[in-house]
């Protein structure tokens, strides 16, 4: 080393760690044509700052660059260096004269050996080649002490340092991160890798920005931190068109993503599939309150579901995807457990394309929406639950949802499983190659489909193996308010066979009673008052104006009151989701307030734990059941008394509860009755 040579440091490059500074400054420094090894055989390296050598201020993550001028007899040299912490890397630049170069020397250089003749020019050009050659942030000037501005080693120096600030990102996140909001936006250069045990987390209000088709893939931790008035965007370079980027990605390894106020567009190329990907086992993915727009594919997929697999989606919703929904890739075969998928908006549906296979427990949540792809169906092979409520109902259709036979079936294959279905809508499957929208072909196969409205198939709404128990199709809406149709033959069980003009049914289905109406329409056949369906499920008969409910208090106490020829006995099983003793609470919400073993407060209207709406049992509702709520009002459940958690309905378990302006709400509306008369 020379001293009397060394350099100042003269620029700054600040990246997401101090190597990939050094990596970004030289890949940039190299598309402009700057070479990594001395281009000039007969010239000398020049030492700049510090060494790269193996003496004591050598450092490992530095690099040395140069740049020829009039066919060697000059060059230009850089030296970056990484400081050992920190987000950054120093260079130091020189313009210098090779006096070896031709043989027999430079007679421009002055000097009997190679030496600098400039700083300044050669920061310059370093600074304008690598502005040419990558994506740059900000770029500013800071003064360095080091630098002493005016003459340096004889030559002129300025005194200050420019600060070039690398955006794009590329590689592996080394250790946790954090990408800042600003007036810089993150680009993402090449493919991201966030490792396990690390973390990188977007600030509020950040802007990311892919180029070419990248992507990020998350071993560890993805945290996308909008605020509802500082959102994240998340697009490409152009965001001008769909499929300009690949994805975010969950690999099958494991990882966790989670997205709060952002909205992310214009990616899900034809390699990645959709915008956002999980596809472990075990990992993690929360969408929330969030937009997801202009996809090639589709905006989500869940690729290889088990129990571990947890999704939320609530607030978030979907627009102009060439692909709809959350599409459900696959489960996994091993050790399932339960798969419960939650509620997404209804512009992010969950997506069948092709045929799912059902392992372990795949339970959809009430209000969720399922729609299936071109003939797509769904093999059962354990169990499937579809857990709609009467006022969040589940709607199974086609993608179109426009005509019957767009969609196959649920099917239970030979080898057994489950289907249970509460309170949703089925329609426009059951196309000629399935044969129906409901399928037992198993003799250990079990169906249970109630409350339900199911319509609009090309072929029959239910078939069940001959050799398994009854599938029980009990109250549901069949398309008709005559019932279903025949779709077996007159001598098969159960008897007597259906004879509706509604969709058909095969042998061995229970299907009486059957809703004579839409579910969530009212409807009245006789007259009474009472609707038909309410009518059905509580026990008595909705062609017969004298018959009504069993009840068990005042002037209906010991008296038949459903004509069935019995006193008194319980309402049917399945009765409690509607409001049988006409009081407007539910049974479920009575059983739950009264906190009862049965349903039984919903055959009185009047009389001790009767009206949920008579807080102190005697007989109105008035200013003194409001002031007990309000004298809770705000409370968690518990320490609140569960009895004044009165609405929604119907109610969801104790614990995470309050008593609440729905509670107030659903008590003024009964303000001034009597129990007999709500």
């Amino acid at each position: 080393m020379r001293p009397g040579q060394l350099d100042p440091v003269n620029l700054v490059f600040v990246a997401d760690n101090a190597s990939s500074a050094v990596d970004r400054a030289k890949a940039a420094l190299q598309s402009s044509g700057w070479k990594t090894s001395n281009p000039c055989p007969l010239s000398d390296t020049l030492y700049a700052y510090f060494d790269t050598g193996s003496g004591p201020i050598a450092k490992a993550e530095s690099a040395d660059l140069f740049k020829p001028v009039n066919e060697c007899l000059e060059k230009y040299h850089v030296r970056i260096f990484a400081p050992d912490a920190g987000t950054y890397a120093i260079a130091a630049t020189h313009h210098e004269c090779n006096n070896g170069y031709p043989p027999g020397g430079n007679p421009g250089c002055n000097y009997p050996f190679d030496h600098v003749i400039g700083w300044e020019d050669a920061e310059s050009l370093a600074r304008d080649d690598v502005l040419a050659g990558s994506r740059i942030a900000r770029q500013y000037s800071v003064d360095l002490a080091n630098t002493n501005g005016g003459v340096w080693r004889g030559v002129n120096n300025d005194g200050s340092a420019q600060v070039l600030e690398f955006a794009n990102h590329c590689g592996t996140v080394a250790a946790d991160a954090v990408w800042a909001s600003g007036t810089v936006d993150h680009v993402v250069d090449c493919n991201i890798t966030v490792p396990t045990r690390v973390t990188l987390t977007l600030q509020a209000g950040a802007v990311v920005k892919f180029a070419n088709s990248n992507s990020i893939d998350v071993d560890g931790t993805l945290r996308i931190d909008g605020e509802p008035n500082n959102r994240i965007t998340i697009t490409s370079v152009a965001d001008s068109a769909a499929g300009q980027w690949g994805r975010l990605r969950i690999p099958s390894s494991g990882g966790s993503i989670s997205i709060d106020n952002a909205d992310i567009r214009d990616g899900g190329n034809s390699a990645a599939g959709a915008m956002i990907v999980n596809e472990s086992e075990a990992g993690t993915l929360s969408v929330v309150d969030s937009t997801l727009h202009n996809s090639a594919n589709n905006p989500v997929v869940l690729d290889n579901l088990r129990s571990g697999s947890n999704f939320t989606c609530s607030g978030t919703t979907a627009s102009n995807n060439a692909q709809i929904g959350v599409k459900l890739q696959r489960m996994s075969t091993a050790n399932v457990g339960l798969v419960s998928l939650p509620r997404c908006d209804s512009s992010l549906p969950y997506l069948v394309d092709g045929l799912l296979t059902v392992y372990g427990t795949l339970t959809f949540n009430p209000g969720t929406t399922v729609k299936f792809a071109n003939s797509s169906s769904m093999d059962v092979q354990g169990t499937l639950r579809v857990d709609g409520e009467p006022t969040n109902r589940i709607t199974i259709t086609s993608v179109a949802d426009s005509a019957a036979g767009q969609w196959g079936r649920l099917r239970i294959p030979s080898s057994g499983g489950s289907i249970n279905i509460d309170n949703a809508d089925i329609r426009n499957g059951g196309n000629s190659a399935a044969g129906a929208m409901i399928v037992n072909e198993s003799s250990s196969g079990s169906v249970l489909v109630r409350d339900s409205n199911i319509s609009a198939s090309a072929t029959t709404a239910v078939v069940n193996d001959s050799n398994a128990g009854p599938a029980d199709a009990r109250y549901n809406w069949w398309g008709a308010a005559s019932g279903p149709a025949n779709g077996g033959t007159q001598s098969c069980n159960p008897l007597p066979r259906p004879s509706g003009s509604g969709l058909p049914i095969s042998c061995n289905v229970l299907f009486d009673p059957w809703f004579r109406c839409t579910l969530g329409q009212l409807c009245q056949s006789d007259a009474d008052g009472l609707d038909d369906n309410t009518e059905t499920a509580c026990g008595s008969n909705p062609l017969n104006p004298n018959s009504r409910p069993e009840r068990l208090d005042g002037a209906y106490a010991n008296q038949d009151d459903d004509l069935d020829g019995a006193i008194d006995e319980p309402l049917p099983v399945g009765g409690e989701a509607y409001d049988c003793d006409g009081d407007g609470f539910s049974g479920g919400v009575e059983q739950y307030v009264f906190s009862a073993a049965s349903p039984v407060s919903d055959q009185k209207r009047c009389g001790i734990d009767a009206w949920p709406a008579d807080m102190n049992n005697n007989g109105f509702s008035d200013i003194s059941d409001i002031a007990l709520l309000t004298g809770v009002f705000g409370q968690s459940l518990p320490p609140a008394p569960i009895r004044y958690d009165i609405a929604p309905d119907p109610p969801p378990p104790p614990g995470g509860r309050f008593v609440d302006i729905s509670d107030i709400s659903k008590i003024v509306n009964y303000f001034g009755k009597h129990c007999s008369q709500p």
